[in-house]
């Protein structure tokens, strides 16, 4: 809903200040100011920048502002002054001559020093606004993002131009390789399975990231990253950097556990276990401001410029969802000539939720690595590539859907593994109703084969002390029961608010499995929580704020249980251990039966429900989105949504401006990069 009228402002008195102050312009062309959808907070803000400069009345500068915090609020780090992108902020709706007349204006009056006061040509630390042209193309930036982008850029190129702070050849590297996928020193499929097969993509990825001391490594879901990410510190450990030289990050708490697990489970396959892989299950995952030591009073890190990361191998995977001032803070505090760096993700999945699209910028989608060649490696052999699932991304991320005839959600509940279903929306009452099924389907029902219910577990942790869950066998193993089930599966929505938004499924599926899950919490003393709805035994809940104290990051999902005395904790997962830890202790969270796509980041479920908006041109509906959700899945996916939805949804690719082009293609190139059809039927 736009914020530019009246009876769409949550304050009156804010609506009469905006018709007062720039009334005149907005009613010009409605339309297109509707379509930026700029909050009041916006609107303040560019009153502050237009008096600030002494132009108050300047209507080519305030419709520039309005389009840089359009720009901005889709997570562009610039303005790109051009036709294209112009017509991209106006979300479908015709753009105004007049508008790019005023453009022109602007350029015309920025040359000449109309704005000195708001506006500096290049690198400014006391300007707000920064304006360049670079291969023809003028853009304006918030001085924070042209530095950090800049800063960026900066950075890679000197990892780029560093040598080989190791010394490896390539005749090391090629007898590194043969030893890794030697009969007794492979990895394998699980302990007595079979050795993981020495496919050419992958061996060429660890290979790079053996000889280079900057690598990309992009793939999406069952190319191979994990076991190349592991392969990749084993080879560095026989070039004879120890494992406690290095770093395995990520973005997300979850994400760094994920890593934490890949080598606890995959190395210890290896038939004949040298000292030197056994070493490596010290390694343990962190999020990039745990391992920068954020200072939470001084608003920095303990280690930035100056005081470098002892660390001579730093791998951050997930890097799409790091924006670019965290990326840029991180590799300030990397000294190229003494740290090896390699970054890992899927360029398809959608960009950080903070400004930049760096890692997508970085995988162009031809053949034209740019500076990157000799850095790039982009897997493509699919090891699920026979599974639905994986068709159905792999289809969408080309911008078409196979074709599927929508089924009832009670059939789609029932569907065999290895399938996915589309269920169209239906009226309020019957899209609860669908959501208690699946609450129940999931939380209540006892397993086919064992007969065990995910209440039955709960309870019976209940009934153990803290210290028998946690520091004997029997409990370690009934907590990881409960959170295998509580992994099992996840509502992924587009939108936080409303019907069809995670705070609002999440209070439907509490409501209903309160009733039969024990005793709930009516009232819950820690204010810092972010929704309002109760909890109850076996809840599960999302932390969203870090608690460097407790260890407790952004992400990280937790379960409820209720002990003998009646007392609450909240228990939570990690790679070798498990905590706990009193509701008053917790920092903010919320139920997580259902979260956002961007919040399941770094995460797999084996079924997932993915809720699309009932407003088919919602400009959350895109490619990117899709193709997240759907490959958080591993076993099943239901995509509830309209026809339109989905179509939308395909056809509309996330598009994100910056200078960060470092192909030889030009920014338009890249930008037509997109289109689609839809097959629905």
């Amino acid at each position: 809903m736009n914020n530019t009228t009246p009876s769409s402002t949550a304050n009156s008195g804010f609506s009469s200040w905006l018709a007062r102050r720039f009334g005149p312009l907005i009613a010009e062309d409605r339309l297109l100011f509707q379509s930026l959808d700029l909050s009041p907070v916006d609107w303040m803000t560019i009153d502050d920048l237009i008096m600030s400069d002494g132009t108050a009345d300047d209507p080519s500068l305030i419709t520039v502002l309005a389009l840089m915090f359009a720009a901005m609020r889709e997570g562009s780090l610039c303005l790109e002054l051009t036709r294209a992108h112009i017509g991209r902020l106006a979300a479908g709706k015709v753009v105004p001559e007049q508008i790019f007349n005023r453009i022109d204006r602007f350029l015309a009056r920025q040359k000449q020093g109309r704005y000195a006061r708001l506006v500096a040509a290049g690198k400014s630390n006391r300007h707000p606004l920064i304006f360049e042209t670079a291969s023809g193309i003028p853009r304006i930036y918030f001085q924070k993002y042209h530095r950090h982008e800049k800063r960026l850029h900066r950075q890679i190129e000197a990892f780029l131009s560093a040598d080989d702070p190791h010394g490896l050849t390539g005749s090391i590297a090629d007898k590194i390789m043969d030893t890794l996928f030697s009969e007794e020193q492979s990895l394998r499929l699980g302990k007595g399975g079979q050795p993981i097969y020495r496919d050419a993509e992958q061996v060429a990825a660890i290979r790079q990231a053996l000889v280079s001391p900057f690598t990309i490594i992009s793939g999406g879901p069952g190319t191979g990253k994990t076991s190349v990410m592991v392969n990749i510190v084993r080879g560095l450990a026989r070039a004879g950097i120890p494992a406690t030289r290095m770093a395995l990050v990520a973005p997300t708490g979850r994400a760094a556990q994920r890593m934490t697990e890949a080598v606890s489970s995959l190395v210890p396959t290896i038939r004949s276990l040298s000292d030197t892989d056994r070493d490596l299950l010290t390694l343990k995952g962190s999020t990039l401001h745990k391992l920068l030591r954020y200072r939470r009073h001084q608003n920095d890190f303990y280690f930035r410029r100056g005081n470098p990361l002892p660390a001579e191998v730093v791998i951050i995977d997930e890097v799409s969802m790091v924006d670019v001032v965290m990326l840029s803070k991180f590799l300030e505090a990397l000294d190229p000539s003494r740290t090896r760096l390699i970054l890992m993700g899927d360029q398809n999945q959608l960009p950080s939720v903070e400004a930049g699209a760096v890692f997508a910028e970085m995988i162009p989608a031809d053949d034209d690595f740019g500076i990157f060649k000799n850095h790039l490696v982009v897997l493509q052999n699919n090891y699920r590539a026979g599974t639905r699932i994986n068709q159905l991304a792999t289809a969408i991320n080309r911008g078409r859907c196979p074709a599927c005839t929508p089924i009832s959600f009670q059939t789609a509940l029932n569907g065999k593994i290895d399938q996915w279903a589309v269920v169209a929306p239906m009226e309020s009452g019957q899209w609860q109703a669908c959501l208690r099924l699946w609450a129940r389907h999931y939380f209540l029902s006892p397993d086919t084969d064992t007969s065990v219910s995910y209440p039955n577990l709960v309870r019976t942790a209940g009934e153990q002390t803290r210290q028998d869950l946690m520091d004997t066998d029997a409990g370690r193993r009934l907590l990881e029961e409960i959170f295998e089930w509580a992994g099992r599966s996840r509502i992924l929505t587009l939108l936080r608010y409303g019907p069809f938004g995670c705070d609002e499924i999440n209070r439907v599926i509490e409501h209903d499995l309160t009733t039969h899950m024990d005793a709930r919490i009516d009232t819950v003393p820690d204010t810092r929580r972010d929704t309002a709805s109760g909890l109850f035994n076996g809840a599960v809940i999302m932390v969203t704020r870090n608690d460097y104290s407790r260890g407790l990051f952004n992400g990280d999902t937790g379960v409820v249980i209720r002990n003998r005395t009646g007392h609450f904790r909240v228990y939570f997962q990690g790679a070798n251990q498990y905590q706990a830890f009193a509701l008053d202790q917790l920092p903010a969270w919320e139920l997580s039966f259902a979260v956002t796509v961007h919040k399941s980041q770094g995460s797999e479920f084996n079924d997932v429900l993915l809720v699309l908006p009932d407003d088919s041109t919602h400009r959350q509906l895109t490619r990117e989105i899709l193709y997240t959700g759907i490959t958080r899945a591993r076993k099943r996916v239901i995509i509830y949504g309209s026809r339109p939805a989905i179509e939308t949804a395909v056809s509309r690719t996330i598009s994100r401006q910056s200078g960060l082009i470092w192909s030889n293609r030009t920014t338009a190139q890249r930008d037509t990069v997109g289109g689609g059809r839809c097959d629905l039927e």
